[in-house]
């Protein structure tokens, strides 16, 4: 059309002088644009289901007879009219001058400019969002620069043949989108299966070691199996085991009374026992909440809730493990902003849960509950909190997490109020309910001030579980042999325990030895110790100390644990683990001859028996069934 006058002057003057308008009839609305009459009038009964064609086409003399049946089809409309006595006409004013309409479009001109009022999208950002979610984007949306992005393609097709040319990902227009975004904090350099590397390393060091049971100082193996799976991270502890084996030593039951109450609520758990629906707004989830908290009655009520810091955390393991790398993205969100997410990748987002965590918190005071904030994790000023109120009034914590059972019982001073720890969630589902009175004195003194110990050392969200050792049979131990909460008393170290336990199942299993069920080594076991004396210093409020001074760095601005200083196995083991010669083991490509050493059962293709640089002879059973592959 731009190009009209030029190329066709006659036409371009037509329409310049309206002809390009086709009317109805004479009012002053009823002119419409030649292809707007086309599809309302000629193509209407084509694109019906089946139109005219029916699917099968349609032939020359078909459209003919179609259009020129068109003035008889009319005449045949008004005849039904004039029979019928009706008639229709249509209005000499426009549409959008109607009353109606201009109510109606009044109305949603005041809804939008309310709604760009609250989410002003002309504010300086780095950034881009949506600002109907809030979703903020990631730097790697680029859909602002599409048409940029589209003409690189379109360049780098010039000169190439179409069946040669594809498309790549990498080049595409990344659009906002609201999705988790998946955070590679620790990466992991790929090794063999532990268990494979352990039975090669077994193997090996028999054709060297004379006394194996040096070489059990090292884990031999890519990490330290018996405190850390196959992903990296800490094994993790059941950690309502141990609530259930200190229910089970006596009556910890409670009786309720007429007495009333007053509560503390952990808002961790609170947070997670309300669902979020698509389409409510921040505000609603936050009268929800609300309301829940307020179904306990009049009564004095305290939420406390954990605080999540930006800077590195002892949790920042246990929350990577739990959400598998995977972080929500910002959202700017105020009350009238509807939640379009997920509830879990919405809170995957620390800056996300802080923010909403400060807007319930003013909701809650305005409605008359008072709430306290923790710097960090809130266990400690949970149970403190408890404790408080029960010394003069009797007090009932609403809570799931055994760390708080521990920290009462800890904290809790005999012959106050009574203090009852009970679960926070529907009335309907059984759970013990907590007299901690009355536990305490089945428990006694003196294991509730090593109860912290126990629960650190047999694994909580900040240290590791040991394969094979539970939280019932740590807590039976300390019960039963006095001398654990005394001073340590020099034994034979954790490496010679290690051989005797392998030595021991050598000769009485009849199934391949698992690497995780061996005893960790001394050094690994140290980090461990040190990580559970930090846990237990933050629960009890001991002193201020440096996480990084026991066992734990900082990797990508997150804490992680220390798995050990030591490498894996004594160097020349590491040189040596095998070979995998497609000939016959006779020059320096050999692995095996190049460190000097002759081939062995844990080399791939000559086993240690076909080849020229091992001794020839049969294959040893028993190291052949140690070395098969574990199921």
């Amino acid at each position: 059309m731009e190009c009209l006058k030029e190329h066709n002057a006659e036409v371009a003057a037509l329409f310049e002088a309206g002809y390009h308008v086709i009317r109805r009839t004479d009012q002053y609305w009823a002119g419409i644009s030649s292809d707007l009459a086309i599809e309302q009038a000629l193509m209407r009964s084509i694109k019906t289901t089946g139109g005219l064609t029916r699917g099968r086409g349609m032939s020359e003399s078909q459209r003919a007879l179609w259009i020129l049946s068109m003035p008889d089809c009319a005449e045949v409309n008004n005849a039904m009219m004039s029979f019928t006595g009706t008639k229709f006409y249509s209005s000499d004013q426009h549409k959008e001058d109607g009353v109606s309409r201009k109510k109606r479009d009044t109305k949603d001109t005041m809804i939008f400019a309310s709604f760009l009022e609250e989410r002003n999208p002309f504010i300086e950002e780095e950034g881009m969002r949506n600002i109907e979610t809030g979703v903020s984007a990631t730097s790697d949306v680029n859909a602002d620069r599409a048409k940029d992005i589209g003409l690189g393609i379109l360049k780098s097709m010039e000169g190439k043949c179409v069946s040669d040319f594809t498309f790549k990902r990498k080049h595409q227009a990344i659009t906002l989108q609201d999705k988790p975004i998946c955070v590679n904090v620790e990466p992991e350099i790929a090794t063999i299966d532990p268990q494979l590397l352990f039975q090669r390393f077994i193997v090996a060091a028999d054709s060297i070691y004379e006394d194996k049971s040096e070489i059990f100082s090292y884990e031999l193996s890519s990490q330290p199996s018996s405190m850390f799976d196959s992903s990296g991270f800490m094994r993790a502890a059941s950690k309502s085991t141990l609530a259930d084996a200190i229910w089970n030593l006596g009556d910890c039951n409670t009786e309720y009374t007429d007495t009333v109450y007053s509560y503390v609520v952990d808002g961790g758990s609170l947070m997670h026992k309300i669902p979020w629906k698509s389409g409510l707004t921040f505000g609603e989830i936050c009268k929800r909440y609300v309301d829940s908290v307020k179904c306990n009655g009049p009564n004095s009520v305290v939420v406390v809730f954990d605080g999540y810091v930006s800077g590195p955390d002892t949790k920042d393991a246990m929350h990577l493990k739990r959400t598998k790398g995977i972080f929500g993205t910002k959202v700017t969100f105020t009350e009238t902003t509807p939640f379009m997410s997920k509830k879990e990748l919405f809170l995957a987002n620390n800056e996300n849960k802080q923010n909403f965590i400060e807007m319930l918190s003013k909701k809650m005071h305005s409605n008359g509950i008072q709430t306290k904030h923790a710097s960090a994790d809130a266990d400690v000023l949970i149970a403190k909190t408890a404790v408080e109120s029960s010394i003069s009034h009797p007090t009932i914590l609403l809570g799931e997490d055994t760390d708080l059972l521990v920290l009462l019982l800890y904290y809790y001073t005999v012959g106050s109020n009574n203090l009852i720890f009970k679960p926070n969630h529907d009335k309907k589902t059984k759970s013990k309910i907590w007299d901690i009175n009355k536990t305490k004195v089945v428990l006694g003194q003196d294991m509730c001030k090593v109860l912290p110990i126990i629960h650190a050392i047999s694994g909580c969200d900040t240290t590791s579980k040991l394969y094979g050792v539970g939280k019932v049979a740590t807590l039976k131990k300390f019960i039963d042999s006095p001398i654990l909460k005394e001073l340590g008393v020099p034994l034979e170290g954790l490496d010679i325990l290690r051989y005797k336990k392998f030595a021991n199942r050598v000769l009485t299993c009849k199934e391949v030895i698992q690497i995780h069920t061996l005893p960790p080594t001394t050094e690994t076991a140290a980090y461990h110790s040190l990580r559970a004396y930090f846990q237990v210093q933050t629960w009890i409020g001991g002193e201020e100390i440096d996480p990084c001074d026991f066992g734990w760095l900082i990797v990508n601005g997150k804490l992680m644990p220390i798995k050990t200083t030591r490498q894996p196995a004594p160097q020349r083991l590491l040189s040596i683990i095998r070979c995998n010669c497609k000939t016959n083991c006779d020059t320096r490509r050999c692995t095996c001859r190049k460190h000097g050493l002759e081939c062995n059962i844990a080399c791939g293709e000559c086993r240690g028996q076909s080849c020229m640089n091992s001794r020839h002879g049969d294959i040893d059973v028993e190291a052949d069934e140690l070395f098969s592959d574990s199921s």
